[in-house]
């Protein structure tokens, strides 16, 4: 009896004190940053972003200096808000790679997507953008390499961003789905200038709301700055070639400026200020339309 008893003792002990299969979870793990991390990894190799993302706002409220816990965020979020992460890289690439002609203009990226598709990307980029200015503005990251693509990544994201806030009038961080005018811009190089041609169609719907075209203008024009600041920073600039995305989101900006309404500057830099009429033609014989214009 007495041999018995040491024995479910012995049981006993090793069940309520060891990591074994009949406990429920790790006996350490409950409330700690590896447990999370482990559970991270095993909902994210599932597909389950929804859970991943849980775990990792879990580490965050662990230690908020943690950078798995961002990266993981901006992992699940990514998942969550974009349906294949290849086919919104690939649209990127694709038009802003493709502005070599004055005669043939190329569509802007994205803009054949459905708005459903785009207001889910746009949701998500946001997000995303959150973890990684976190991760870069303080330092996270001690993996130089990793810090690197890290960069990228923003890069790419920001510029995304940028291109569809201009169908965030509202500018409440969601996309309006009542212009369809980005499958009516094209975009052109004259003299190695980049040109946006179809922004009439927007004006003239919202001339008499300028404020609203002002503040997307100036909210994109402020990420694509934000783009082009981290892209300085980036020193394998082989993966955004200056050709493509880089010197993209360069002209763009600065054409996006061009098209302000009723602000008392000279936007197109002619010496005239708001001088075009927003009807669709080119007032002022300079090769844009409806640039700098008043409300009229």
């Amino acid at each position: 009896m007495k041999i018995k008893a040491v024995h479910i003792l012995l049981i006993g002990t090793l069940v309520l004190c060891s990591c074994n299969i009949f406990r429920w979870t790790w006996s350490e793990d409950d409330d700690s940053i590896k447990y999370y991390d482990d559970m991270f990894t095993k909902y994210i190799q599932e597909g389950n972003a929804d859970s991943a993302l849980f775990y990792a706002d879990k580490i965050i409220q662990k230690d908020s200096t943690e950078f798995r816990g961002h990266y993981y965020r901006a992992k699940a979020i990514r998942m969550s808000f974009f349906e294949n992460k290849y086919i919104v890289i690939q649209e990127l690439f694709k038009s802003s790679s493709s502005i070599d002609s004055a005669s043939i203009g190329v569509e802007l990226p994205f803009s054949t997507v459905a708005n459903s598709r785009l207001d889910s990307i746009y949701v998500g980029t946001q997000e995303i953008n959150t973890s990684l200015s976190y991760i870069l503005d303080n330092g996270l990251c001690a993996d130089p390499d990793k810090e690197e693509l890290l960069r990228i990544d923003y890069f790419i994201v920001t510029t995304i961003h940028g291109i569809l806030s201009i169908k965030d009038l509202n500018g409440n961080g969601r996309l309006i789905d009542d212009f369809d005018y980005m499958n009516k811009l094209k975009m052109y190089t004259v003299d190695g200038e980049l040109q946006v041609e179809g922004l009439d169609s927007l004006f003239i719907s919202l001339k008499n709301n300028p404020d609203a075209i002002n503040t997307m203008i100036d909210r994109s024009i402020e990420l694509f700055e934000s783009a082009t600041e981290i892209l300085e920073t980036i020193v394998d600039t082989s993966v955004v070639s200056s050709r493509d995305v880089s010197d993209f989101v360069e002209s763009f900006s600065e054409s996006m400026n061009n098209y302000k309404i009723h602000d008392g500057i000279d936007n197109d830099g002619d010496g005239a200020i708001d001088e075009e009429i927003i009807d669709g033609i080119d007032n002022d014989n300079d090769g844009l339309i409806d640039e700098d214009s008043n409300n009229t």
